[in-house]
């Protein structure tokens, strides 16, 4: 891999996906957390149902595919605006079907 083509840590840093998925950790974690302390009078005013602890799960799984998402799909490497010119170029205005 060339070092023109070498995604760096900024660019996955300022990835939208990234901070998609630390946003859902942080709030997954938190949520989860509130889950396991609730008490009997909680759940019950919930129907019976631990809703935090569900959706903090869920907020988690969420996560974990967005963190999968960014590791799979690594973020294209920043290009310059010679480079984007230069493709434009060579690009056909009038594509055949």
């Amino acid at each position: 891999m060339s070092e023109q083509q070498r995604v760096t840590f900024n660019d996955r840093l300022l990835d939208l996906r990234f901070l998609i998925a630390c946003l859902f950790t942080i709030f997954g974690v938190m949520v989860t957390i509130t889950g396991l302390r609730a008490t009997p009078e909680d759940i019950e005013k919930a129907a019976g149902v631990n809703i935090s602890l569900w959706t903090g799960i869920g907020l988690l799984l969420l996560a974990g595919s967005f963190w999968l998402w960014v590791l799979l799909s690594p973020p294209q490497p920043a290009t310059s605006s010679a480079d984007l010119e230069e493709a434009a170029e060579h690009e056909d205005p009038w594509p055949s079907e």
